[in-house]
């Protein structure tokens, strides 16, 4: 937050830039190659800056980018990768619930009704079938919303045994958002999911970390996109 004594500077220009990039009706301004999935990013630091920090003038920036959201929301309950089309993505989508959830916690009840939608075709989306349609994103959104007993979400889970993150061959596409969601949702639901997940991910992501020597001496972690 903005108390922070190493990174409060850095945070309060980035809400204070966040905030004088909304446009009247909730959106942001610049060209984004993904526009739904940069909204939501948007809306959920807006919302979990004012969750925690209640600055009395982020209320109404959380609102405006929450509403936006609401409004793009497809008949289907899910949303599209541009806000416009009626395609559902199931990427865009999990971002959507993400940052209205912020909004739940920022004080804004109003968003339940979407997320209830939302809840809906997120369930009927955990349909497996083979590594490039995995149901981690969907898994993970209805666990935070609530929904972790779900049968759907327990057979989903089970859809995920044997899944390791192979760095150098990673074997689906899209593994970095892929492998987040797994962590997620295997951590969610915790027990014997979440230790054999574990076992595989944390030494393969410390061991693929790359340490670079800033000039100033200190030192920076980074990763090289796996595969």
């Amino acid at each position: 937050t903005p108390s922070s004594q190493e990174f409060g500077r850095t945070i309060e220009k980035a809400i204070r830039f966040l905030m004088a990039s909304q446009n009247d009706d909730g959106t942001f301004k610049g060209e984004a190659l993904f526009p739904a999935i940069e909204h939501g990013f948007a809306c959920r630091a807006l919302c979990v800056s004012y969750a925690l920090t209640r600055i009395p003038a982020l209320s109404n920036h959380c609102g405006r980018a929450a509403n936006a959201i609401i409004r793009a929301q497809r008949p289907s309950g899910l949303w599209s990768i541009d806000y416009l089309s009626d395609a559902a993505d199931i990427e865009a989508s999990v971002w959507q619930v993400a940052a209205l959830k912020s909004a739940v916690l920022a004080g804004n009840p109003e968003v339940r009704p979407a997320l209830e939608a939302a809840m809906e075709a997120l369930a009927a989306a955990i349909e497996p079938s083979g590594p490039e349609k995995m149901p981690a994103p969907a898994i993970y959104s209805l666990q935070v919303l609530g929904r972790g007993k779900d049968e759907r979400v327990r057979s989903g889970l089970k859809a995920l045994d044997g899944l390791g993150m192979d760095w150098k061959s990673p074997g689906y596409g899209n593994p970095v958002y892929q492998w987040h969601f797994i962590t997620q949702a295997a951590f969610h639901a915790g027990g014997d999911v979440w230790t054999a997940w574990n076992r595989s991910f944390a030494p393969a992501l410390v061991t693929n970390q790359t340490v670079e020597a800033a000039a100033d001496g200190k030192s920076s972690g980074v990763w090289v996109s796996p595969g």
